[in-house]
């Protein structure tokens, strides 16, 4: 009988795990940012649903190569230099989990990395009161502290779960702190590499994979993607579920300027064709005309030189036809 139990207790032991991993390795809910960009000056936002600007405008600062997996959002100095992303920061009292990839900070006494001065003041920087080589969080409550964050690479989780701050480094736990009250309401922006007229990230400092959840990650989901690059949908690769039937979603966000996002599932390999008209039926845009294999897809539609008014996006396959509307507001 009690091995019995002990088989019992591992299963599900195992289902978590496997449950935790999935979990994990999904897009954040808020902000994901790659810091991957076909500009200079802009940056996709990869979350889910996600929050703020599809693509975040960069001041000053700049995209290169030397991230945690790629690319990365390399400093210049300054006071107002970093990335806007254009969000009202809007947790509330929620629980929330913020981590990032950092290297090569340098204490400008301190060095900003993100924040909202208008949610209480939240904003995390490097040296300066936080002590040498370390990382401080600060806003309506007491100070959180990130000891030994340089020299990096080091990738840093701070999760809020209502009634404690809880931080890891590189996926390790490091402490537990009483908190609770936290309100992280604002009118933005969200800044990320910077504060408004304090020090930004210096010359050649690097942030990358910002993420940012409504939510508080376990232990086990931490552990499985501290080190993972996030893969559920960028540019046109498939998600990791496979749907069991067709489906074309409707477009987020919606309104939108300039970018917004067009979802699509098929359940298998087939021809692809996904098509924009205007209001007189013409095709303006051909986002997909090919072969794609059985997935969830996520495709982006940048009307930023088109006109303002309502468009139609189109998904055609061999066994399923659907047709939705879409508004550009600029």
């Amino acid at each position: 009988m009690l091995t019995k139990y002990k088989g019992i207790v591992a299963i599900l032991f195992l289902l978590l795990i496997f449950t935790s991993i999935s979990k994990s390795q999904c897009p954040p809910e808020v902000l994901y940012y790659r810091f991957s960009s076909n500009t200079a000056t802009t940056t996709k936002n990869f979350a889910q649903p996600g929050s703020g600007s599809l693509n975040a405008t960069v001041t000053g600062q700049h995209f290169g190569s030397g991230g945690e997996f790629d690319s990365c959002l390399i400093g210049t100095g300054g006071t107002t230099h970093y990335l806007n992303t254009g969000w009202s920061t809007n947790i509330g009292t929620g629980d929330w989990t913020i981590s990032f990839w950092v290297n090569n900070i340098q204490d400008r006494n301190p060095t900003y990395l993100f924040g909202d001065q208008t949610a209480n003041n939240f904003r995390c920087f490097f040296g300066g009161s936080a002590g040498t080589n370390n990382v401080l969080l600060r806003g309506n409550f007491q100070d959180i502290t990130v000891t030994n964050v340089m020299p990096g690479p080091t990738v840093i989780h701070i999760v809020y779960n209502g009634t404690s701050i809880t931080v890891y480094r590189n996926g390790i736990w490091q402490s537990s702190s009483p908190r609770s009250g936290i309100n992280l309401s604002g009118s933005g922006p969200f800044l990320i590499g910077g504060m408004d007229n304090r020090n930004c990230l210096n010359n050649d400092g690097r942030i990358d994979e910002f993420r940012f959840y409504n939510r508080a990650l376990s232990f086990l989901e931490i552990q499985s993607s501290w080190n993972v690059e996030l893969n559920c949908f960028t540019g046109i690769e498939p998600k990791f579920s496979v749907p069991d039937k067709y489906g074309l979603s409707q477009n987020y966000p919606n309104p939108f300027n300039p970018s917004t996002i067009i979802n699509f599932g098929i359940p298998k390999s087939t021809f692809v064709k996904l098509t924009v008209f205007n209001e007189l039926g013409q095709e303006v845009a051909l986002l997909v005309n090919d072969v794609k294999p059985a997935g969830n897809y996520d495709i982006e539609f940048d009307g930023s030189s088109f006109s303002s008014g309502v468009y139609f996006y189109k998904l055609e396959t061999k066994d399923f036809v659907q047709t939705k509307r879409m508004t550009l507001s600029k």
